[in-house]
């Protein structure tokens, strides 16, 4: 498995399925990086259902960044379920320097229920439709705003 395909990938486009699918084959399998794009961090490329992509890689977690995004699981009895980003969270501990614990998180489905971190994930890749990514997207400005929050706040 190799980089990018360890990432959290941000799709420009709902998706209305959260069961299992051949991610790997169809998917992973057209990211390709864009040698011809101008900008000094790499271009991926890809197609998703029958749509041209083209995205960045942001690392997560890095000195600037204190963010990071992990995969949770809800244990419920003889069976897992995984919980994705709509969990409405109440609640996250966090140690005395500021940082999250092992993800106590209580959310309002799964009170009683026992929420563990599964996987830890290196960095994220934003997708546009057709346009190149830039620094002036979303995605990158919101990450700048998180390193001046954070120089500011230190």
């Amino acid at each position: 498995m190799d980089e990018t395909e360890k990432a959290v990938h941000l799709l420009p486009c709902k998706i209305d399925f959260d069961g299992r699918s051949e991610v790997k084959e169809f998917f992973f399998s057209t990211v390709a990086v864009d040698s011809s794009a101008s900008s000094s961090a790499s271009t991926l490329e890809a197609d998703f259902r029958g749509r041209h992509l083209r995205g960045q890689k942001i690392p997560l977690g890095s000195p600037h960044c204190s963010c990071q995004t992990v995969t949770l699981e809800e244990k419920m009895g003889s069976f897992d379920r995984l919980k994705g980003p709509s969990a409405a969270a109440e609640r996250v501990e966090l140690n005395d320097h500021g940082e999250e614990t092992d993800f106590s998180i209580l959310a309002k489905s799964s009170v009683g229920k026992k929420v563990v971190t599964t996987k830890n994930h290196p960095s994220l890749v934003y997708w546009n439709h057709d346009a190149n990514p830039s620094e002036t997207d979303d995605v990158p400005q919101l990450f700048h705003l998180m390193e001046l929050n954070a120089a500011l706040h230190s």
